[in-house]
């Protein structure tokens, strides 16, 4: 994998939370415990690699205990918003499948956008918030394809020309 890995060129996926740079960086060293590993990498193997200073990884970590503590209760707080689903009852026999209640948009503040969670029916019910989600969603499907489109068995469930043709359109 060493000569293939020379002609690799590392960068962040598309609407992830690093950078080109940090993925440009972090990409061979991660590559490169992987093959020291012998085995697949797991989250302990690789922050004990980064709390080296020395290492490409050391930079990515909050080392501040105080602060990866709130950054990790925030996560969490993510994490629980991410989780709560409801069923709209119908009073039918067979009620809707269970939906996200909370979802994220990007809402204008200060002249910023700044992601929050609001409720599902708040969004559908107001123009702007479900085109930000719609935008979100395609961009999510784009990161999906982007994932998984050499998957030929996926391929035939999934029309990759429609959902580009619906990205195309969103983005005008």
């Amino acid at each position: 994998m060493t000569a293939v890995a020379e002609r690799m060129t590392f960068m962040a996926v598309h609407g992830s939370r690093i950078s080109d740079e940090e993925a440009a960086r972090c990409g061979p060293e991660l590559l490169r415990l992987y093959q020291e590993e012998g085995m697949a990498l797991v989250a302990p193997n690789v922050v004990a690699a980064a709390r080296k200073r020395s290492s490409p990884l050391h930079a990515s970590f909050t080392w501040d205990d105080g602060i990866a503590a709130v950054q990790w209760r925030e996560r969490e707080a993510r994490d629980l918003l991410n989780g709560i689903a409801f069923v709209m009852e119908t009073g039918e026999e067979n009620d809707p499948e269970p939906m996200h209640f909370f979802l994220a948009v990007t809402v204008a503040t200060n002249g910023d956008g700044e992601v929050r969670y609001m409720p599902r029916p708040t969004i559908e019910t107001t123009p702007e918030l479900h085109n930000d989600l719609l935008r979100r969603a395609l961009a999510e499907l784009k990161a999906f394809q982007g994932k998984y489109a050499t998957l030929k068995r996926l391929a035939q469930i999934v029309n990759w020309a429609a959902l580009q043709s619906a990205i195309n359109e969103v983005s005008r």
